[in-house]
C-alpha cells in the first residue's frame, strides 16, 4: 500500500495518522510505504497520481487505487477484502483484543480451538470476506466461534454437530468433512446475544432448516439469517457496513442523530460514539421490542449530507424512524426531538403510534 503525499499539502498531513493506523492494523499482512511525490515525480506519474494524497495498492504486479473514505478502518476493509490472508491468527488474547477494539463499525468472526477448526475457519473466511473480519486464536480449551458487532455485542454459534470444524463448514455455507447427504438432516444453530458478556440477559434465537444435500437450496436460506445475525440490535452505519443494511430487508430503523450539547451542532464520531454508549441500553431495548427493527447511530458530522438530504433531519439531536428499505426514499420519515427525558417505554410508544408503524412491540 503506497502513500504518496506533499509535505506542504494540508490534505497529506490530516490523511497520513489514518494511513499510519491502517499500517499497524495489518501489520504482518500487508506492506505500508510513503513516497515524497513531490520529489519522485516520475514514480507519481506512473501510477497516475492527479492530487495529493494518493493511495494505491500493489498486488501481483498491478495497482489499483483506493477511492474509498480516508480513514483507518475504510482502509483496512477495503483491503482485506482485496489481499492478504482471510483468516488474521493471533498469537495471544491481548493481540486479540486490540483487533478487536480497532475494528470499527463492522463484524468480527472469531474462533478459538484446535487445528482442525482453524482450517475451517480459515475456508469460511476465504470466501466470505464481504461478512467482515476473520480471527482465529489457538485454544486449549472448548472450541467456539463468536460473533462480534455493535457495542460489545456478540453471538456464540454453536450448532448440534459433534464435530465442531464440520459444523462451521455447514454454518457458512460450505460442505465439510462428513457432509456428504443420506437423506434429509435438520440443522439446529442457536444465536444469541450476549449484552456486554452478562449472560442472564440473553435472546437466543433457534433455526431450524432442513438440509437435503443441495447446495442451491443451503445456499438460498442461510446468507438471510448470517446476514441479519450480522447487524447488532444498536450498531454504527458507516461505509463499511452500508451494504448490509442496505440489504437487510428491515421494517425500519431507527436513527440516532447526536449532536453536540452546546449548540446543536452534528458532532464528531468520538463524540457521537460517548453518545451512543451513554444511551446503547435503552435504544436496544427499543430495538429488541420490536420483530424487525434495528436502531442504528452514525457519525452526523463526516455523513451530514446524507442526513440532511437523504434522511432529511436538519434538525439535532433527534430520532428518526426511516420505513421500509433503506433505499426507498418514498416512504415516510418521522423525527422525533432527542431529549434528555426519553426512555424506552416513551421511544417505544412513539414508534408504534398509528402514524409511524402497524406493528406491535
Amino acid at each position: 500500500m503506497l502513500f504518496f503525499y506533499a509535505p506542504w499539502c494540508g490534505h497529506s498531513k490530516k490523511m497520513e495518522p489514518e494511513f499510519e493506523k491502517a499500517a499497524s492494523s495489518l501489520q504482518g499482512n500487508v506492506a505500508f510505504g510513503r513516497i515524497d511525490a513531490s520529489l519522485e515525480v516520475e514514480m507519481a506519474d506512473e501510477f497516475g497520481l492527479k492530487s495529493y494524497p494518493g493511495i494505491f495498492l500493489l498486488h501481483r504486479a498491478h495497482w489499483e487505487e483506493y477511492t474509498g473514505r480516508r480513514h483507518e478502518h475504510a482502509m483496512v476493509e477495503w483491503l482485506r477484502n482485496k489481499v492478504g490472508p482471510a483468516l488474521e491468527v493471533k498469537k495471544s488474547e491481548a493481540e486479540l483484543q486490540a483487533a478487536l477494539a480497532n475494528r470499527g463499525p463492522g463484524a468480527a468472526f472469531i474462533a478459538r480451538g484446535d487445528e482442525k477448526l482453524q482450517e475451517a475457519m480459515s475456508r469460511v473466511a476465504e470466501r466470505n470476506r464481504s461478512l467482515g473480519s476473520f480471527f482465529f486464536l489457538r485454544g486449549h480449551g472448548p472450541s467456539e466461534v463468536l460473533l462480534h458487532h455493535g457495542l460489545r455485542e456478540s453471538i456464540s454459534i454453536e450448532a448440534a454437530f459433534d464435530n465442531p470444524a464440520a459444523c462451521l463448514c455447514r454454518w457458512c455455507f460450505d460442505f465439510g468433512p462428513g457432509c456428504e447427504d443420506e437423506g434429509s438432516k435438520v440443522a439446529i444453530f442457536q444465536f444469541w446475544r450476549l449484552s456486554h458478556g452478562v449472560t442472564d440477559h440473553r435472546r437466543q434465537f433457534d433455526l431450524g432448516f432442513r438440509y437435503l444435500g443441495f447446495r442451491a437450496s443451503f445456499f438460498s436460506t442461510l446468507p438471510a439469517v448470517l446476514r441479519s445475525a450480522l447487524l447488532p440490535s444498536f450498531g454504527e452505519v458507516a461505509e463499511e457496513n452500508f451494504f448490509h443494511y442496505e440489504s437487510g430487508n428491515f421494517d425500519a430503523l431507527l436513527w440516532a442523530l447526536f449532536a453536540n450539547s452546546t449548540d446543536g451542532t452534528p458532532c464528531s464520531r468520538s463524540r457521537c460514539m460517548e453518545q451512543a454508549w451513554e444511551h446503547a441500553e435503552m435504544l436496544r431495548a427499543v430495538a429488541d421490542g420490536f420483530e424487525n427493527i434495528k436502531a442504528v447511530f452514525v457519525d452526523v458530522h463526516t455523513y451530514k449530507e446524507y442526513v440532511v438530504n437523504e434522511l432529511g433531519c436538519d434538525e439535532f439531536p433527534a430520532l428518526l424512524l426511516q420505513k421500509g428499505p433503506l433505499t426507498d426514499d418514498t416512504l415516510p420519515r418521522y423525527v422525533l426531538p432527542f431529549t434528555s427525558d426519553l426512555d424506552a417505554k416513551a421511544v417505544t410508544a412513539w414508534v408504534t403510534q398509528d402514524r409511524h408503524l402497524l406493528l406491535s412491540s
